[in-house]
């Protein structure tokens, strides 16, 4: 373990040059002490490692450069010109900088391609290997807010899994109660662990669920599933008494899935999910988005929460969210 902080330049510099040089050592094996023939990028082969990694980017910079001139289809086209090409010239090292953000970009793409090529991207198995990620970051956002709701509540909890009233939220949930329409297994595995469970189909009514019952109303990752998302809101609503709290999440970005009876119909941004507990009658204390364009790409990859850095993981874009986080409030009755 690094004993001293690091930049988050240095950071991406090293996780760069690790990739890079795993890479490299899938395309030529055992080749490595064979020298380059290519004049302009000799010079890397000598570099020295310095603290920020530079030395082994370079190294194998020269490396993929020399691959990349046999494989005219994986070259790479400027952003400026369009014109295919490497940037990874004798001019490639800056003094102050290390590798030059032309390069750097270069050998981003060149890589990119060639894990694609090599079956290496989207990582298998795919797409079983995501849904961890939206899941653990959205359950770091319910520990946080956790605290911050009325001990003693009476929690229900709409969706098949985990049963978060009984994880999460069982220091603030003295009556625990659930419902579920996908499946008589599911029923029979949340039993055991609520102290009632409802079999309501949602989107159709309440059932024998107590109106204005419930303190603390929880739906995660359940909206996608639902034909009539604004009835189910309503019902929630029903649910929920004067003064209690929706947590609700909903993804934007996901893959396909779906089961023995349920489907996949919506995947929702902000806007949408604002329209949809407003109409309800909810009242919005707390909207955020958890992702960006970089999350994104990282995802649609088969990437997770173990290949970024925190910071990037926890980034907060509402116009390109991997999912959306709600705490919403009934309003109290009138006076």
């Amino acid at each position: 373990m690094l004993s001293v902080p690091l930049s988050y330049k240095h950071v991406v510099s090293h996780f760069v040059a690790f990739m890079l040089g795993q890479l490299a050592s899938h395309i030529y094996g055992g080749m490595r002490g064979m020298p380059l023939t290519t004049s302009r990028i000799t010079h890397t082969t000598s570099s020295t490692p310095g603290s920020d990694g530079t030395g082994r980017v370079l190294w194998a910079a020269s490396v993929l450069e020399h691959h990349l001139m046999q494989n005219a289809s994986l070259q790479v086209a400027e952003p400026s010109t369009g014109v295919l090409g490497n940037r990874c010239d004798a001019g490639t090292r800056d003094a102050t900088s290390g590798i030059r953000n032309a390069c750097l970009f270069s050998l981003h793409v060149l890589l990119r391609n060639l894990a694609r090529a090599r079956s290496l991207l989207p990582l298998k198995p795919f797409p079983q290997a995501r849904p961890t990620f939206p899941r653990t970051m959205m359950e770091n956002w319910m520990e946080r807010i956790a605290p911050t709701l009325p001990a003693g509540s009476r929690c229900f909890e709409f969706g098949t899994l985990p049963g978060y009233a009984k994880t999460i939220f069982s220091n603030v949930c003295k009556h625990k109660h659930f419902t579920v329409d996908f499946s008589d297994k599911v029923k029979e595995d949340v039993t055991q662990k609520f102290q009632s469970m409802y079999a309501v189909n949602i989107e159709s009514g309440i059932g024998a669920i107590p109106e204005a019952s419930m303190d603390i109303t929880i739906c995660t990752q359940v909206f996608e599933h639902l034909r009539h998302p604004l009835e189910s809101a309503r019902n929630l609503y029903r649910i929920t008494a004067p003064g209690g709290t929706l947590v609700f999440t909903v993804p934007t970005a996901w893959p396909y899935h779906a089961g023995a009876g349920f489907g996949n119909y919506f995947l929702y941004h902000a806007q949408g999910v604002r329209y949809i507990l407003q109409s309800a009658g909810f009242v919005i204390e707390y909207l955020a988005c958890q992702g960006d364009s970089w999350v994104l790409a990282s995802f649609s990859e088969g990437l997770g929460y173990p290949h970024m850095p925190k910071e990037v993981a926890a980034a907060a874009d509402c116009n390109n969210p991997l999912q959306i986080y709600v705490l919403a409030r009934k309003p109290s009755k009138q006076t």
